[in-house]
């Protein structure tokens, strides 16, 4: 990125991709950073820092100070190792502008006398402003939800042209697209989703013409403080090649880049919670079996959702439940009857089978989670104690900027403490949550909560919702469930989609491109469920392989009679495909990728029902597959080969 000085109150000129391959002129005499009643920049001065690792990784900071009138400033740029774009937010502090207004309405949609109007009533605040160097620009806009107990539509996608009045945008990702050439501009807005926003004016993207900017701080003007810096939402901003392989790789590696993860973070986790009986059986004895069953099938990690704890919570089955937004700390240690022993012989029996434990927590919530400290503090001390190092943190509701400032102070202390060691599945089936892309480079995403007990849980629609997120989501940070099959079977009536018309192996395999959840208890398990535990252990040999790739949605959407899947791209010449035929009558078809036609790609069997296969890569990428059987999956690692060979 190159700017104009413009004493600090800095104007954007160029962006440039990391090869120098893509370059945008962007001339603009807006300041990038826009606020009402910020007319100019005193003492304007930067500096650059190196920031060590933590739940980011190391990186350089570029940080723009200055102060307008009573306000202070700082725009903040965080450039991390090869990643293709640049993040950007602001912090302020002292004293917002009196001109401030953070909601305002077009002016153009506040009347209807037939007037042409192209001015707003109100400048809105703008995190980042570009002027495009032609008219000629479209923009897909992704809009995303969760919210999961209430949604089972995650993804929308929207293509908008700009005119000469205001065209608002609402959506977390843009792709601002030039029709008349080969350029690209990215924008990631990290903020909660929606109107789950702080301080949100209605959308995210504003377009006047040829002028597109980011919309939506995330700070209202009552927010700003005289002794601490308040800061904004985060935008990542990168220039790209044409095409949509190439805008969606650019964001997967900045996802990537900039988000500590390690192989161990790695999991294929059980969670009782799944059949619905609550905490209803949680004790020792009952989780030493859960564990052994555990072992055999080849879990990885085994949670204690709710109920571990002394402080039981409304969500008990015990009618004592009765805490949810406060908390103390002895609510946090091993319940006195449900484990007389505390958790020691939970955690020396993991040990030996080669299983993490890890534990549900529930953060106070309370006057803006301003117990975060003695949370952070509970948290550390288990970790220390027992050496857990995965929680799963639910509850969450973020209704003003301090519970905000409050729960990161909570996720950055204990990430600091234990030295990255514990990780977080954060849960977003309920709530004002961080939803995909804030608040989430502490761990995985809890996605969804489905049962066969409501006949919600269907297998074609779980991996409906990860193939569409996995364009724009990184699926590696998703946990996907797989339920018990066998139970409740006669709730679903006759239904051919039914869970228990498909194998135990597919459900598994729907969630492999992710973290699989195993949703459920295990010792409810019919024997027939553990003929998985073959396969379960060759993913697990290339699990960390599987998820070092960039994971994109190759086929058609799953919908019951598609053929759909997976690719994770290595590098240019290898990767995997995960391929599934839905209920079809097509035992052969072409699929579409993302490799280029004219190559030759042969496909060996990791796993499933299919062969080892050579074919060459037709129009559009297409693959030709071959699976026998209706409701059948297959994982093939891929390689690319010289046409004779």
């Amino acid at each position: 990125m190159r700017f104009l000085w413009n004493d600090g109150h800095i104007l954007l000129r160029h962006l440039q991709d990391l090869t120098g391959t893509v370059a945008l002129d962007l001339p603009s005499d807006r300041p990038f950073f826009q606020l009402p009643g910020l007319e100019g920049i005193e003492n304007a001065r930067m500096e650059a820092i190196s920031v060590g690792a933590g739940a980011r990784p190391a990186h350089l900071r570029v940080i723009i100070g200055g102060t307008s009138g009573s306000l202070q400033l700082r725009q903040i740029f965080d450039l991390y190792p090869e990643s293709p774009l640049i993040a950007y937010h602001v912090a302020l502090q002292g004293q917002a502008p009196p001109e401030w207004i953070d909601v305002v309405t077009p002016e153009s949609t506040a009347h209807n006398d037939g007037v042409d109007r192209i001015t707003r009533q109100d400048e809105p605040a703008t995190l980042a402003n570009f002027s495009l160097p032609s008219r000629h620009w479209q923009y897909q806009v992704i809009k995303l939800n969760d919210d999961t107990d209430w949604n089972n539509n995650l993804v929308g996608k929207s293509l908008f042209l700009p005119f000469t009045k205001p065209l608002e945008m609402s959506g977390n990702i843009c792709f601002a697209r030039n029709t008349l050439g080969d350029q690209q501009l990215i924008l990631l807005k990290e903020s909660p989703l929606g109107d789950r926003q702080l301080a949100y004016p209605g959308f995210d993207f504003l377009s006047l013409t040829d002028q597109l900017s980011v919309t939506g701080l995330g700070v209202h003007p009552a927010d700003i403080q005289t002794d601490q810096w308040i800061t904004s939402y985060t935008v990542a901003i990168g220039p790209a090649p044409s095409g949509e392989l190439a805008a969606l790789k650019a964001l997967r590696a900045y996802q990537k880049k900039s988000r500590t993860f390690h192989s161990e973070y790695n999991m294929i986790m059980a969670n009782t919670w799944g059949d619905r009986g609550r905490d209803g059986r949680v004790q020792e004895d009952f989780i030493l079996r859960e564990l052994e069953a555990g072992k055999r099938l080849g879990i990885t990690h085994f949670q204690i959702d709710d109920g571990w704890q002394q402080g039981l919570s409304k969500n008990s089955a015990s009618t004592a439940g009765k805490l949810w937004e406060d908390w103390d700390a002895d609510s946090w240690q091993p319940h006195r009857e449900r484990f007389p022993n505390g958790l020691e012989p939970i955690i020396s029996r993991a040990a030996k089978l080669g299983i993490g434990i890890g534990l549900w927590f529930h953060p106070s919530s309370a006057n803006s989670y301003g117990k975060w400290e003695q949370d952070a503090d509970i948290l550390i001390s288990l970790y220390r104690q027992y050496g857990i190092k995965t929680f799963k943190i639910d509850g969450i509701d973020i209704p003003d900027k301090q519970a905000e400032v409050n729960l990161r102070r909570f996720y950055d202390k204990v990430t600091s403490a234990t030295d990255g060691q514990v990780r977080f599945n954060v849960d977003v089936t309920a709530g004002r949550r961080g939803g995909y892309f804030f608040l989430t480079e502490y761990g995985n995403i809890f996605l969804e909560n489905r049962y066969t007990d409501f006949a919600n849980y269907y297998p074609h629609l779980t991996l409906r919702n990860l193939w569409q997120l996995s364009a724009y989501v990184p699926p590696e940070l998703l946990q996907i469930e797989l339920l018990n099959k066998w139970r409740n079977a006669d709730r679903y009536g006759k239904d051919a989609l039914a869970p228990e018309q498909y194998s135990f192996a597919y459900l598994f395999a729907v969630a492999s491109m992710a973290q699989p959840l195993v949703w459920l208890e295990l010792m409810n398990l019919p024997e027939a469920a553990f003929g998985i535990s073959p396969m379960v252990a060759r993913y697990r040999n290339i699990m960390g392989a599987l998820h070092e790739g960039a994971i994109f949605p190759i086929g058609d959407m799953p919908g019951g009679k598609s053929w759909t899947g997976f690719q994770s791209i290595l590098n240019a010449r290898e990767g995997y495909f995960l391929i599934f035929r839905e209920v079809n009558q097509q035992p052969t078809t072409d699929v579409q990728t993302w490799l280029t036609p004219g190559q030759k790609v042969r496909g060996r069997l990791v796993f499933g029902s299919g062969q080892d296969f050579t074919s060459m890569v037709q129009k559009d990428g297409r693959v030709s597959f071959t699976l026998a059987a209706p409701l059948s999956f297959a994982l093939y690692h891929y390689e690319l080969i010289p046409l004779d060979d």
